[in-house]
């Protein structure tokens, strides 16, 4: 099963979901006048930075589950973003690229990474430019598989995001970085 898309998991969701948002709400106490509060909407980005002016950014929150990345040095070539959430992207409102965040938490939530949405899309489209809009994601497995119905299974898809664009436990300082 490793590297084919898995249909959603309330298990796999309440074992890493809530942990990564609440991960990022300790990150901005209310003496930051910062307000981190869960997106209304069950299918858009995960969380909202409000301050006294309203919105700042949104935040995508994801939890790598890979206890090899257990301390400030990451033990991998480069993050894979998930492909789906790439579509996801490109099928929104352009406010969630220009204000979203994507925050990778290691699995005991001690470290963190952060790359904007924007430059996300970025490196999407030189990947489209180069090679194509059906080369731009990379199969985690290529392998096919079938379920028990005969059924092909759709590979999981990845964008490969080099480690140079990634703010490494850097939350607040992205923010300080590209304003508020």
């Amino acid at each position: 099963m490793e590297g084919f898309r898995k249909p959603f998991s309330k298990t796999d969701n309440a074992m890493f979901d809530a942990p990564a948002r609440d991960a990022c709400k300790k990150f901005f106490p209310e003496s930051s006048g910062i307000k981190v509060v869960d997106h209304k909407s069950t299918y858009a980005m995960d969380l909202c930075l409000n301050n006294s002016d309203g919105l700042i950014r949104y935040i995508e929150t994801e939890t790598k589950a890979d206890p090899r990345w257990n301390s400030p040095k990451f033990p991998f070539s480069d993050l894979n973003f998930l492909g789906r959430k790439v579509e996801h992207l490109l099928n929104r409102d352009l406010d969630y690229s220009e204000k979203g965040l994507w925050v990778l938490w290691n699995y005991n939530y001690t470290q963190h990474a952060v790359v904007t949405l924007k430059e996300v899309l970025q490196v999407y489209n030189d990947r489209v430019t180069k090679f194509g809009k059906g080369n731009a994601l990379v199969a985690w497995n290529n392998k096919v598989q079938r379920d028990q119905q005969g059924n092909a299974k759709k590979p999981e898809y990845f964008l490969k995001l080099p480690l140079d664009m990634v703010h490494w436990g850097g939350l607040a300082s992205v923010l300080k970085r590209y304003g508020k």
